[in-house]
């Protein structure tokens, strides 16, 4: 059954380029109702670079078309720091207060080493906000996953469409850039290039989940390894029905096991996975 797809004559899309702190040489296109956007501009920003052009937390690729209804839509460049990280902690975030309107920001390696091990070492963050300001890469060095079994992370990490290289980490349970997110938890519109080496619940964004979690927009590159039970893409344990979500995310890596209990997506689903 085919259903036809219909736009007002003349309807036309207005886009524009937000370039987020650089420079770009198009700040404003319209496009008639269906046209594919082509010729994209690539805007500058000195010591970043760019990563690409956002709409609703979706990528937007040469020939991209719109929705027919849209009459604005609003791309934002994202970007990614050349600075690479060298394995240290911060002492503090780059600012925020951690409510929604006013997030813990993260801008730097060092700050996400610092975010970890306050994770790890007992505060859970339950109804605290973080955005992710730029893309950040780890540069393969050792990195501590965020969250243990016993100390996991509760509040709401926004990765605002941005991207962590070069994440490489290991360990027996709770493996990935996340290890154990719980009671509340949100990881949303983030990108991770991993490599893992762990037992059991290993997963690109978390390892596991517990309760009401919701880990939606994100995409996982690279190597998802294990050696036991629980492995998935996204998350190796997902759980629990009717209370936890993985919402349109998309796995781009290897994901490898000698175990049971291995997904694209979730190793062990006990809750619901969408688009």
């Amino acid at each position: 059954t085919l259903t036809a797809q219909w736009a007002r004559a003349g309807a036309q899309t207005v886009v524009t380029f937000d370039a987020n702190g650089g420079e770009v040489s198009e700040e404003e296109r319209t496009l008639g109702a269906g046209a594919a956007l082509t010729g994209l501009p690539v805007p500058t920003r000195s010591g970043y670079t760019f990563t690409g052009w956002y709409y609703e937390h979706e990528r937007v690729y040469e020939g991209y078309v719109f929705p027919l209804e849209a009459e604005t839509a609003a791309l934002r460049a994202a970007w990614m720091s050349d600075s690479v990280w060298d394995g240290t902690a911060a002492e503090a975030y780059a600012g925020g207060t951690g409510t929604e309107s006013d997030p813990y920001r993260i801008e730097t390696g060092a700050q996400l080493a610092y975010f970890a091990a306050q994770v790890n070492g007992g505060n859970d963050y339950a109804g605290a906000y973080f955005t992710l300001v730029n893309g950040i890469d780890l540069g393969s060095e050792a990195w501590t996953p965020v969250g243990t079994d016993a100390h996991p992370f509760c509040g709401v990490f926004d990765g605002n469409d941005n991207k962590v290289d070069n994440i490489v980490t290991s360990g027996a349970n709770y493996v990935g850039f996340f290890g154990a997110v719980k009671n509340g938890a949100v990881v949303q519109n983030l990108t991770v290039d991993i490599r893992t080496n762990g037992t059991q619940f290993v997963g690109g964004i978390a390892g596991g989940t517990d309760q009401e979690v919701h880990i939606r927009n994100c995409e996982v590159y690279g190597t998802v390894s294990a050696t036991g039970n629980f492995v998935g893409g996204v998350v190796g344990l997902l759980r629990i029905p009717d209370e936890a979500t993985v919402e349109n995310c998309k796995v781009f890596a290897d994901v490898v096991t000698n175990g049971g209990s291995v997904g694209g997506v979730v190793g062990c689903n006990r809750a619901t996975v969408i688009n």
